[in-house]
């Protein structure tokens, strides 16, 4: 009928082939029960009122949200509850529906806050709706009454980094804090835990001391003889006190629980133990976590290993899981205590940053005498379940080391050891041939060569699993090593060979037809070679064939769908990829070779509609095509443009919108004023990463421009931006979550001590270059070495 619409309604998770359920009439109701069952279909007749131009319209969402939003409108009936509240809130500001969103805020000021104070488990669905209500950008009308819920959660664990990022309203005003640099006061700093806890996860959360570990289980709920509970740290931590910390760090634990009466720490120290003062089975030896199962500590780079260990091992030995990743304190040796302290340990994860070198002459990784002696000694405990090691970036693994690893974890079937660049090529072969059944093994700029490869395709013979494999910038492979590799093994789902001999018969004659994953970057196949490749493996969504300079010759694939999710590509690239379609695509990435024409940028949105990740370097790009492009490209996230064949007037920025996190524009807008960067920021509110290379019309004034409007940025670089840094950049240093951080050629402006200001100021920070051009005379430099969470500092001349 011309007065109504067809509304087809689909469940996210729905499927093309799913049954279909036609409903006369919307008004009648009987349709909602079918949307909370999420069936896969739901045809509507809907009021011409509700769609003016359509006669079939069809709404993808979770069916069970929808069902509620649309019983809200025609029904005013709303079921709101704090699992679904967030949710709620976010179908209603998709379909604009103010009502639903007034009605939310109504319930969040009132009847959330009562759920509240009856149940503590409302609180787990605080993030998700306060996220929501972040990326939605709803204004609480009722905002004092919705910050009272914020006092039943610690701030000061709120990852830095978010709470940078909501400086701007009064959070942190309600609550008269200030952002959490340091730990926490210990009295008042104890995380919540319980006997029921199963995942703990502090990542990112710099505040974490291994002294407020102790504190959360001494002051924990569960722990009803306090006096029981540290006897078990102090008799755990006796035969450790030769220990250079843990003198000082028992007496602190005794100076904050004192026992009932009043007795020495030697007089402690000849308690009998745990296991000789409780005879009663159900609690000799029991751990007080006894349900904790993975600890995540990436980046907490407070925590101290010794007393980690003491804690791991008094408190959650049942631990499977352990990620201590971008933590520099932690070396390779901390492995030999954790069969003691976790025998149940199956995955652990100590890697370093790749991205950066780190500096192992200004901050040596330090476990402490103890745990280093054990590990050379060799005398520590096989791991029995440990299946997946960790260890990239680690510059001060030895081939003797690497072998004690490889007989104390006989289970091993996935590793890491990518920059790990004092191993030798025999030393990893050696470990292969002790674990033959690999699934993952990342080896990565390392000396891996001819006897690792005679050691995997030994292991092919037997039956191999090896389904990811990395050798990137492994120079010592031969092509010939690499053609016998590729035609043995026909398990790889992810192949990185980039920067290695490849050559073309290593892909024509490879074995295998499952790739997701190849990079193949600055190797010397050919066109023909990668487009053999993309038919062959018909599962690949991800490819990288950037600096392939052989690529650039031949006529590839046409008219072909592919399902690609991520492309990086440079020479070639034109004619591989000519006529095919990417209705996928997400990342793209386009290099030196590429031969970017304007018809392939007109085309980019109706080729690629659901590209996310947009980076152009080399190109020659004009503002009016570029601006046509970005315009209809609505789910843009990242862009990222390097030196530009011609410069650009920077008329395409007024096509960014506010879902750009990531805004990369290098050797490109000379002329980028401090005018039209305050632009930028007004439209790109969500930024979290910022790099401006050669716009050298910006001044002081961009400085604050950036703070002011971009409280969250995680990675700022400035290089070669005019006057910047010429008054200094004492207005940086509210960036608290910075995490990495380049200043170079903006002005002789920084202050001498400005390395010292950022190690303090930035909690995060983990990467820091200057240029001693832009400082009076050199940078100083902390005199013991205390470099906190920086791991790279970078200093030109």
């Amino acid at each position: 009928m011309e007065d109504e619409v067809i509304l087809e309604l689909r469940d996210s998770d729905c499927d093309e082939g799913g049954a279909a359920i036609h409903v006369a009439a919307m008004e009648r109701g009987d349709w909602i029960p079918l949307l909370l069952a999420r069936k896969c279909k739901v045809f509507l007749r809907a009021s011409r009122v509700m769609e003016a131009h359509s006669d079939h319209v069809v709404v993808t969402w979770n069916l069970e949200v929808l069902a509620n939003i649309l019983q809200g409108i025609l029904f005013e009936r709303l079921d709101v509850a704090p699992c679904s509240v967030a949710d709620l809130l976010e179908g209603a500001t998709f379909f604009g529906c103010d009502s639903i969103i007034s009605e939310c805020q109504v319930w969040i000021a009132s009847d959330m806050l009562s759920c509240s104070r009856d149940n503590q488990d409302v609180l787990q669905y605080v993030p998700r709706l306060w996220k929501v209500a972040t990326e939605t950008e709803v204004t609480w009308s009722s905002g004092s009454d919705f910050r009272k819920m914020r006092a039943l959660v610690r701030m000061h664990w709120v990852p830095v980094d978010f709470l940078a990022a909501q400086s701007d309203n009064s959070l942190l005003n309600s609550h008269n804090r200030d952002l959490p640099l340091e730990p926490p006061e210990i009295k008042s700093a104890g995380l919540r835990l319980s006997q029921y806890t199963k995942i703990l996860d502090l990542t990112g959360c710099q505040q974490v001391t291994d002294v407020i570990l102790f504190d959360s289980v001494l002051c924990s709920p569960i722990n009803v003889e306090g006096e029981y509970i540290l006897h078990s740290f102090l008799n755990s931590s006796s035969r450790y006190s030769n220990s250079s910390a843990s003198g000082p760090f028992l007496n602190h634990l005794v100076s904050l629980y004192p026992l009932q009466e009043e007795r020495t720490q030697f007089e402690l120290m000849q308690l009998p133990s745990v296991s000789e003062e409780v005879n009663k089975p159900d609690r000799s030896g029991i751990p007080l976590l006894n349900s904790l199962r993975v600890l995540l500590l990436g980046k907490c780079w407070r925590v101290r290993p010794e007393e980690l260990f003491l804690w791991i091992k008094t408190t959650c030995s049942s631990l499977q899981q352990l990620n201590l990743s971008q933590c520099p304190q932690f070396s390779a040796f901390f492995l030999s205590h954790l069969a003691s302290a976790c025998p149940f340990i199956e995955v652990a994860d100590f890697s370093r940053d790749l991205s950066v070198i780190h500096l192992a002459t200004v901050k040596k990784p330090c476990t402490g005498k103890l745990l280093t002696t054990s590990y050379k000694k060799g005398s520590w405990d096989t791991h029995r379940y440990l299946v997946e090691l960790h260890l990239t970036g680690h510059t001060e693994l030895k081939d003797s080391e690497l072998s004690l690893i490889s007989k104390k974890c006989p289970s091993i079937s996935a590793i890491s050891l990518s920059g790990c660049s004092n191993l030798s090529d025999s030393g990893i072969a050696k470990f292969l041939q002790s674990h033959p059944k690999l699934r993952l093994l990342r080896a990565a700029i390392t000396a891996f060569g001819f006897q690792s490869v005679c050691a995997l395709l030994a292991a092919s013979d037997q039956e191999c699993n090896l389904e990811v494999l990395d050798l990137a910038y492994c120079t010592g492979l031969s092509a010939g090593a690499l053609v016998r590799l590729l035609t043995r093994i026909s398990s790889f789902l992810s192949l990185s060979l980039c920067y290695t001999n490849l050559i073309d018969d290593g892909l024509f004659l490879s074995c295998g037809t499952s790739l997701e994953t190849l990079n193949i970057r600055g190797t010397q196949v050919t066109g023909a070679a990668i487009s053999y490749t993309i038919r062959k493996n018909f599962k690949l969504t991800s490819l990288n064939f950037r600096d392939c300079r052989g690529a650039f010759s031949y006529e590839g694939l046409k008219e072909e769908k592919l399902d690609l999710r991520r492309l990086k590509a440079g020479w070639g690239v034109a004619h591989i990829l000519a006529n095919a379609k990417l209705p996928f695509l997400q990342t793209l990435h386009l290099g030196l070779g590429a031969q970017i024409t304007s018809t392939f940028l007109r085309e980019l949105p109706s080729r690629c509609p659901q590209l996310q990740h947009l980076s152009l370097s080399l190109q020659d790009l004009l503002d009016d095509e570029l601006n046509h492009a970005i315009a209809k490209l609505p789910f843009l996230t990242t862009l990222k443009l390097r030196h530009t064949l011609q410069p650009l007037s920077g008329k395409f920025l007024e096509s960014l919108t506010s879902n750009l996190v990531s805004l990369k524009l290098e050797d490109v807008c000379p002329s980028l004023t401090n005018a039209q960067l305050a632009s930028v920021a007004t439209s790109c509110k969500g930024l979290r990463q910022l790099s401006l290379t050669a716009c050298r019309w910006l001044d002081s004034g961009a400085l604050s421009i950036i703070c002011k409007a971009w409280p969250a940025l995680s990675e700022l670089k400035l290089e070669d931006c005019g006057e910047a840094t010429r008054e200094g950049a004492a207005v940086l240093l509210c960036l608290y979550g910075l995490q990495s951080l380049t200043l170079r050629h903006n002005g002789a402006g920084l202050p001498r001590n400005f390395i010292m200001d950022a190690s303090y100021q930035f909690p995060l920070l983990r990467c820091l270059s200057l240029d001693s051009c832009d400082t009076s005379g050199h940078f100083n430099t902390p005199q013991d070495g205390n470099w906190r969470s920086i791991s790279t500092i970078k200093i030109a001349y």
